[in-house]
């Protein structure tokens, strides 16, 4: 399927780079709308979006590859890959539904602080959305620190494909690359074919791993990511965070 952006007619999504160990992070909680209770109806929920990642949808969609790149390649200029020359891709796809009760919104990014305009792709890069990272042992029992993580460089959320699990008849789409956000009942997805979507595992013996999703991280309690004042937490508010991080078993082959 084709995605719109601004310069050109296919929509590119996602660049991350391979930066070795985990470093520093950045995020925060911000406030929850109080509960109000109306006559006769008793407490209403309080309105927020809430991201949900499609755990099914990644775990189905893994694959390795070898690609080529040259020191002119968007790839290499915007930071997905650490070196030129073949580089051992894992891709997959990311797609986070909101499920939460009200939209989750960023606006244009023409003229936000939160955007900056990447000239290799021509498109605007939007930090902080998400986080990949791959470890030697589960993230969820042991401290070690990922032998490989993806950054978020790029990113256009958007009304792009109906929430499979949602459990509310989803209205039309709204946000699109020029007015972003996710409405409630629709999903973000960025499939493993786009540039960028992938970690790069060039010199990783193969192996069993563990690959970790975190969608907002900076709004994740318990990890580096964690920022209260950033400004990327306080643009994607959410009801809740304990369901913002995916983490799955995977087995590195051989890459020719």
């Amino acid at each position: 399927m084709w995605r719109c952006f601004y310069a050109v007619s296919m929509r590119f999504r996602s660049v991350f780079v391979a930066v070795g160990l985990a470093g520093a992070g950045l995020a925060l909680v911000p406030s929850v709308p109080s509960v109000s209770a109306s006559a006769g109806t008793g407490p209403r929920p309080p309105a927020g979006a809430n991201l949900v990642i499609n755990t099914a949808q990644l775990k189905s969609s893994i694959s390795f590859r070898k690609s080529s790149f040259s020191t002119k390649s968007c790839s290499y200029v915007e930071g997905s890959i650490t070196g030129t020359g073949k580089r051992a891709l894992m891709r997959f796809d990311v797609s986070a539904a909101n499920r939460g009760t009200a939209a989750m919104e960023l606006g244009s990014p023409v003229g936000s602080s939160l955007f900056q305009w990447g000239s290799c792709h021509a498109h605007y890069h939007f930090s902080g959305y998400a986080v990949y990272e791959l470890f030697r042992s589960d993230p969820r029992v042991s401290q070690s620190a990922p032998l490989v993580v993806g950054r978020k460089q790029a990113f256009c959320l958007e009304d792009y494909n109906v929430d499979p699990g949602a459990t509310v008849t989803p209205g039309p789409a709204v946000y699109t690359c020029s007015n972003q956000g996710i409405s409630v009942g629709w999903a973000d997805t960025y499939g493993s074919y786009l540039d960028g979507q992938w970690l790069d595992v060039t010199g990783v013996v193969p192996g069993s791993y563990w690959l970790r999703v975190i969608v907002n991280p900076y709004n994740v309690p318990g990890t580096v990511y964690y920022a209260p004042s950033s400004a990327a937490a306080l643009a994607i508010p959410e009801l809740d965070y304990t369901d913002n991080t995916a983490v799955i078993a995977v087995t590195i082959p051989r890459i020719r």
